[in-house]
């Protein structure tokens, strides 16, 4: 019985593949590292890897021109894991420049995918249709030569995906395209912890993260900056929550939500430093919080404003956020808000924000279409916006390199605590 109980449990525990580029052959049996296999072929070519199995890379190695692609699915809490195995640098996945496919293909579910350089590929990583794929600890550098995003999600139903603690950096091209991470369609994402930076190429469509059609998705604690259009963006989202992120010195929005948005979450955010629009709500159709966000010095163009409400917005509550307009550091005659007409302030619910232009008049910080209101004003639009408002400054840290209240800010305990 116990032999029986102990072949049980190796089982449960899968079984470990080893690939060396340097010291492996494919003649080997690869199940272990003096028995390694040596190429992504060999590994793409095998087609009995088993739910729970492990295929572990040699850490320091590279492995050259071939996409790795599994061709067998895990399963419910035995994924078939991709890893690293050794001490040194993560392994690299490489395509040389101009490649046209991509380092990593997935479209079988139950994959888990760590601690591996991925450099090239359009995109570097591609899910088409899969679903509970988990991706964690890697580096994706893309090819500035060819179109392609870091990661491309799309097909069929692709859901429970989770992407943690990514670096992506690069993904460009010369004619347009190259996001961090673009989903179009899918459900139940979870981007989390990842760094996002310098990708893309068209000032209007290349973003650090861009979901579409997609739903019930976590985003947050991410740094998104330095890429060419916006930090974040939301397109036709439903049931999402976008939390704790930093985005900043892009060179578009912020964050811009778009289309048609329903119970989205946007709080606890710092955007800071874009080239356009901070936050920007551009929709038809709305259910949309928008709470404790921190939105300081946007517009660097000098022609957009910190949060921008276009015509036709209705349905936000948008609550407790710090809008700070430097027009010592941000030179231009714009403002911490801007909506689009009264109808956009009678169809949203403002209440408990700071809005305020330093080093210009503090009191007109509000704008309707492109006109300067004061705080009494603003209060007298029809829906009575920001009865618990404020123009004052916030009293940061150190402006603007430490965004943390001190003490004696006036928005401390000014919020509405239930949000």
């Amino acid at each position: 019985m116990l032999s029986l109980l102990f072949g049980i449990q190796r089982l449960r525990a899968g079984r470990k593949f080893y690939i060396d580029a340097t010291g492996g052959s494919d003649l080997n049996d690869g199940r272990s590292p003096a028995t390694a296999w040596q190429t992504i072929s060999k590994v793409n070519a095998f087609s009995s890897f088993l739910p729970g199995d492990r295929i572990l890379f040699k850490r320091g190695e590279t492995y050259n021109n071939t996409r790795l692609r599994p061709v067998s699915s895990g399963k419910a809490g035995r994924p078939i894991t991709f890893d690293a195995y050794g001490s040194g640098a993560l392994p690299i996945i490489s395509l040389n420049a101009g490649s046209t496919t991509e380092c990593l293909y997935l479209d079988k579910n139950y994959i888990t995918v760590r601690n591996i350089a991925f450099v090239g590929g359009v995109p570097s990583i591609e899910i088409n249709g899969a679903n509970n794929i988990t991706i964690e600890d890697l580096t994706i550098t893309g090819d500035a030569t060819v179109r392609g995003n870091g990661i491309s999600i799309y097909g069929t139903d692709p859901h429970t995906l989770a992407f943690r603690r990514l670096t992506i950096a690069g993904c460009k091209c010369p004619v347009g395209g190259g996001a961090g991470i673009a989903a179009n369609p899918a459900s139940n994402v979870t981007i989390e912890d990842c760094v996002i930076h310098d990708c893309g190429t068209s000032p209007t469509s290349d973003h650090g993260i861009y979901l579409k059609n997609t739903t019930d998705c976590f985003v947050r604690r991410n740094l998104c900056y330095s890429n060419t259009s916006d930090g974040i963006v939301l397109s036709f989202v439903s049931n999402s929550v976008y939390e704790q992120n930093a985005c900043y010195l892009n060179g578009n929005y912020g964050i811009g939500c778009h289309d048609t948005i329903t119970n989205v979450t946007v709080r606890n955010n710092l955007i800071y430093s874009n080239v356009s629009v901070g936050l920007m709500l551009d929709v038809v159709a709305v259910t949309e919080y928008i709470y404790n966000n921190t939105i300081v010095n946007n517009g660097t163009d000098t022609t957009h404003d910190n949060m921008q409400i276009v015509i036709g917005v209705s349905g936000a509550i948008i609550k407790n956020n710090i809008c700070v307009y430097d027009r010592a550091v941000v030179v231009g005659n714009r403002w911490p808000i801007n909506v689009g007409n009264a109808a956009v302030v009678a169809n949203n619910e403002f209440d408990n924000n700071c809005y305020i232009i330093l080093n210009g008049v503090g009191n007109t910080s509000q704008a309707v279409n492109g006109s300067s209101v004061t705080l009494a004003n603003w209060r007298l639009q029809t829906g009575t916006p920001d009865l618990n408002g404020m123009n004052a400054d916030p009293v940061f840290t150190t402006n603007y390199t430490d965004l943390h209240l001190q003490v004696t800010s006036p928005c401390i305990g000014a919020g509405d605590s239930t949000v």
